[in-house]
């Protein structure tokens, strides 16, 4: 009963707090500050000297350059200088990303460290450069751990009982500088001790470095069976399902129990500590962000919670993250058209989930592929295609263009993106298709649900479809979209099926695919969803079974694929999916005969459409396609083509009755249909 002790304490907190539900999800934070919409272009040296002593042979350490002290202080001394800035400004970057606190040194040497960084901030702000400021990797180093024995109570503990062993090493074994870091050890993020010490750091950064943007980066941990975390567990379970209606609902008594029983796969107090590890990390951020913005509602939020590509992975929900930051970053580095394997890679869930939640997003763009893609998809940003690392100007710290010296390859793409502001800023992403991402399926599994999830975004993709992604608390707000799609989202709530079908009686239209509606929340066999949806049980139904509710239909499709998926991967039935979509809603308001390695991101408003189209394939010598506009969008007036390597093109607009049509006669990688409409 150890951990029962404080849960008293712990659960008077939570409950203080309520537990987002469906209709809270609207206001959480402000708009975005006014300073990120003139476009942001970043370069970073965000590696603490703390962090660079690390013995580990990667782009952001000293022993991955290959330096010398002597080699390495000098280098950073050019790193803070006014010479690296001009060579910054030369290359178009409006915002650098400096070290704040790591948790890889003594806070004391790390604090006298911060002082440098504090000048070097100054010097940016006044060459008109925004100030992003890295606070805390997520994990502790021995070398801090001695320095704050009671930090040791903040860490996620590897199991119930079982604080992280540390490690003792031998003077010999200490990198330059007394710095013990060869372990980390991640830390619990939602330990209110931790955020207060992350609180004053914030304030550092705030009011010393005069900061714009926070970044917190590895928001990702798993919460541990630390005592304080087992303790706010048991809170969550009481204000989500009743003071006893846990220990009834998951068979335990107390905390110890459900803690041994929340190890055990498959289990439902396994998925209860899934979803609690995801609100956990919501909470913190949501805490930080408040804090953060009661001191200066002009400094953004940011957070590295690793990527959104196939899942995000456990315990993250982006859902319950997204909403409290500006901006969020997106490391994958790989785009492109594999022909051969019928693959198509690209960053656009991370891009999509940038225009849901209004925020921005960073990644690294070192290639004009990888720049283009944030042209085309992003809010305000062309990511970070720049480090400055030990006052070198290279691409980004990532393989393999890390320790490449930067050159002008970008420069016609950055000019563009600066000089034709308008493209970027003044329309709002166009969406007739919504597809949910259930947050029960990302947490909980089975990872074929969630791989179907992604299988379903790429057809949308490569179908030239205008869609987003939704999420749980989504679903009160459907109207909008012509069609909703769920694919293999094997957890609904009857709550759930209650909006879903109210949507449909209301005129809209449902896709399921799969075994959608058959567990229970718990992971648990319930078909129950899926036999008020279509009035049959699963193993009834056949694809292209189409049911009747009040005004709107609801339709039923297989996913056809692989054994085995990868990034990039492509449903072996796309065609059927896609058309099963436009059969059950009618036609697009976009049509194209564009190859699917031609990615498009529709925007509009009452004056203009844009679409930003980017070739995945990389075809210089790109052939000729069109794209048809229903007039429901509007009447076009005149078509331009604009792009970073020509000048702007007339494109010829045949009009139809009810349509009209765009010629685009090629394309170098990256281009802009501007399509004026007439509002006569």
């Amino acid at each position: 009963m150890k951990a029962e002790a404080g849960a008293v304490q712990a659960r008077s907190q939570i409950s203080k707090v309520k537990i987002l539900g469906d209709r809270e999800w609207g206001a959480i934070r402000p708009p975005r500050p006014g300073w990120m919409r003139r476009g942001l272009l970043l370069a970073g040296n965000w590696s603490t000297r703390a962090a660079r002593l690390e013995p580990i042979n990667v782009p952001w350490v000293q022993l991955g350059y290959g330096l010398s002290d002597e080699e390495a202080e000098a280098g950073y001394r050019r790193e803070i200088s006014p010479e690296m800035l001009q060579e910054l400004k030369a290359k178009g970057v409006t915002m650098v990303m400096l070290p704040g606190w790591s948790g890889l040194g003594r806070l004391e040497v790390e604090r006298a460290d911060m002082e440098d960084m504090i000048r070097f901030a100054a010097m940016a702000r006044a060459e008109g450069l925004a100030v992003g400021v890295y606070l805390h990797c997520g994990s502790f180093s021995d070398n801090f751990l001695d320095s704050r024995p009671d930090a040791a109570d903040w860490l996620a503990w590897p199991a119930p009982g079982k604080p992280p062993e540390r490690i003792a090493f031998a003077a010999a074994d200490t990198p330059a500088g007394g710095n013990k870091h060869r372990t980390r050890y991640p830390v619990y993020r939602n330990h209110p001790e931790y955020l207060a010490l992350l609180k004053e750091l914030v304030a550092v950064a705030i009011n010393e470095y005069k900061a714009n943007l926070i970044h917190f980066d590895n928001w990702c941990n798993g919460a541990g069976w630390s005592p304080r975390a087992i303790q706010d567990f048991g809170a969550f379970l009481a204000a989500r399902h009743g003071e006893d209606g846990w220990r009834e609902r998951l068979g335990a008594d107390n905390l110890d129990e459900l803690a041994e029983l929340a190890q055990r796969d498959g289990t439902p107090a396994q998925a209860e500590w899934r979803y609690f590890e995801a609100w956990s990390l919501g909470d913190a951020l949501r805490q930080l962000a408040r804090y953060i913005r009661e001191l200066n509602p002009d400094v953004a939020v940011e957070i590295n919670s690793s990527s959104f590509t196939i899942n995000y992975p456990v315990p993250v929900d982006v859902s319950q993250l997204l909403p409290y930051v500006d901006a969020f970053w997106h490391e994958q580095t790989e785009q492109g058209w594999q022909a051969d394997s019928k693959r198509f890679v690209s960053s656009f869930r991370s891009l999509k989930l940038a225009q849901r939640f209004d925020a921005s997003l960073f990644s690294y763009t070192p290639t004009r592929l990888s720049f283009c893609e944030a042209l085309a998809g992003n809010v305000d940003t062309v990511g970070c295609p720049y480090w400055f690392l030990y006052g070198r100007l290279n691409w980004p710290p990532w393989e393999p263009w890390c320790y490449e010296p930067s050159t002008d390859l970008l420069a016609p793409e950055t000019r563009f993106f600066f000089e034709h502001r308008e493209l970027f800023v003044e329309c709002k992403p166009y969406v007739e298709v919504a597809t949910l991402r259930g947050r029960a399926t990302n947490l909980a599994g089975p990872r074929q649900a969630a791989e179907n999830a992604y299988l379903m975004e790429q057809v949308l993709l490569i179908g030239h479809l205008p869609f987003t992604i939704l999420f749980d608390q989504d679903l009160i707000d459907l109207a909008r979209y012509r069609a909703v799609v769920l694919p293999d989202v094997r957890t609904l709530e009857p709550r759930q099926i209650d909006l879903l079908l109210r949507y449909v009686e209301g005129g809209g239209h449902l896709l399921v695919t799969d075994q959608t509606a058959t567990l229970d929340i718990h992971g648990r066999p319930d078909d129950s969803g899926f036999r008020r949806l279509f009035g049959v049980a699963p193993n009834r139904a056949e694809p292209g079974l189409v049911v009747q509710q009040g005004a709107g239909r609801i339709a039923y499709l297989r996913t056809e694929r692989d054994a085995e998926i990868e990034k990039g991967s492509l449903p072996r039935n796309w065609r059927a999916l896609k058309e099963g979509i436009e059969q059950l809603m009618g036609p697009s308001a976009v049509q194209t005969d564009a190859p699917i390695h031609l990615a498009m991101e529709f925007y509009r408003d009452e004056r203009a459409v844009r679409v930003h189209l980017v070739d995945y394939s990389e075809n210089p010598e790109h052939p000729g396609f069109s794209i048809t506009l229903s007039h429901r969008l509007g009447r076009p007036r005149s078509a331009r083509l604009l792009a970073p390597r020509r000048e702007p093109l007339a494109l010829t607009v045949t009009r139809q009755a009810d349509t009209s049509t765009i010629s685009i006669p090629g394309l170098d990688l990256y281009g802009v249909v501007d399509c004026e409409l007439d509002n006569d």
